[in-house]
């Protein structure tokens, strides 16, 4: 058994749940010392406990797991594997000593056989283009029809980039405090501009704990790239801003991660307001229904959820987690009554169409697009344009260390993807 306190205290940060922390380290410490006393039963009630505060943790659902099979709960051990390799399993997985009872199964091998059908690679992406910079961090792409021009939001440099027909690369956006790491962007032709969630993290350049917590939403001139509107986040407790959508009536949609809230700015001068709080732990991506009524978001541990503008009502769209996994999405669009989601929470990392039933309310598909690419460093935001799909293929989260340094020997030439959808 690992020892999970630095994960679980991350995750009880990130949650924004001061709340959630407490029965979490509570169950796992428990857990900790039922299974040093071989207590075998007591310890995968106890990690059961675990896995009901914080789902599809794949340390977690492992121990999980090694606990049903050192208690001798041999089906329940492969349910709760089947579960975990449906989006992450490293091949350590197989060296787990508290497994080794299985391996006398037949069931062991079918294990092993799943495992690597979900770690086969499936290669449908082109590079769009890419970039020189291999320190400008690219989190979003999105492409402006008038203009031909394309727009990538960047987190290290806090500031956006523009690409024009011919190929050329320029900054947009000047420097300004207000600017911090660049996240979601999407475009508003009624309003002619481009709006950018931005939020302080420790990646991005000039960073200091005093920015930690704070979000905004800005606005800039399409043409020109001026700062038109700055519109602040709650500062009441931690925020982070990480998608923005635009719809056709030009209300723009904001999903927090750091508070799992939706927000709208239906008029820029009144500023944001709250829609609703939601059962998500981590907010992501966004898309919207053309028919208007609905608003689906991504939650990073648990799936996709639908919001009803109507009613208000926000349920989370039902899924078997031992068929497939709709964990660690990060982009989301829809698209031919498809949503087309990109998972960079999972191992292998790919990109998945998820089939809406005719009225968009329910899942009765999957097919996964793109699987595996080698070039996946992290996958993250773009946009549908001409049934193609458009994303940044390699954020590059995984290149700083713990102070939010860049790594020289783990950067990389963003690359952005498209995709053919028909």
């Amino acid at each position: 058994m690992k020892n999970l306190y630095p994960i679980l205290l991350l995750l009880a940060c990130l949650s924004g749940s001061v709340q959630a922390q407490n029965p979490l380290n509570e169950y796992y410490t428990k857990a900790q010392k039922a299974y040093e006393t071989g207590d075998f039963r007591s310890y995968s009630l106890f990690m059961l406990k675990c896995d009901s505060i914080r789902p599809l943790h794949p340390v977690i659902l492992q121990n999980l797991a090694g606990s049903y099979a050192l208690s001798k709960q041999e089906e329940k051990a492969f349910e709760t594997l089947y579960r975990l390799i449906r989006f992450k399993a490293s091949p350590s997985l197989w060296e787990d000593a508290d497994l080794a009872s299985l391996k006398k199964s037949s069931a062991y091998a079918a294990l092993q056989t799943e495992w690597q059908a979900e770690q086969a690679p499936i290669l449908r992406s082109d590079t769009l283009f890419t970039m020189a910079d291999s320190t400008a961090h690219l989190e979003s792409v999105v492409f402006d029809t008038l203009t031909q021009r394309f727009f990538m939001g960047s987190v290290h440099h806090r500031m956006i980039y523009q690409r024009n027909a011919q190929g050329e690369i320029s900054p947009f956006t000047q420097a300004h405090d207000s600017i911090m790491a660049i996240l979601g962007i999407a475009i508003d032709y009624k309003r002619s501009l481009l709006w950018a969630s931005s939020s302080a993290t420790p990646e991005m350049r000039n960073y200091d704990k005093t920015l930690e917590g704070k979000s905004y939403i800005l606005g800039f001139d399409l043409a020109t790239g001026a700062l038109r509107y700055r519109l602040e986040g709650p500062t009441e407790s931690f925020h982070f801003f990480g998608d923005v959508l635009v719809d056709a009536q030009g209300t723009i949609w904001v999903s927090d991660s750091g508070s799992p809230i939706l927000y709208r700015i239906s008029n820029p001068e009144k500023g944001i307001e709250t829609v609703s709080s939601t059962p998500a732990l981590s907010i992501q991506g966004l898309a919207l229904h053309p028919n208007g009524k609905y608003l689906y978001f991504s939650d990073y541990t648990s799936g996709v959820y639908i919001y009803h503008l109507g009613t208000q009502e926000i349920k989370r769209l039902p899924y078997n987690p031992q068929l497939y996994s709709m964990k660690g999405i990060d982009g989301l669009y829809f698209y031919d009554n498809q949503l087309i989601a990109t998972h960079n929470g999972t191992d292998p990392m790919r990109v998945v169409a998820y089939q809406l039933n005719e009225e968009g309310t329910e899942l009765i598909g999957r097919k996964v697009l793109e699987n595996n690419h080698p070039a996946f460093f992290e996958p993250t935001l773009g946009m549908i344009h001409h049934d193609q799909l458009y994303f940044v293929a390699n954020s590059a989260w995984r290149s700083y260390d713990k102070n939010g340094q860049p790594i020289p020997a783990l950067l990389r030439r963003p690359l952005v993807f498209k995709m053919p959808l028909k």
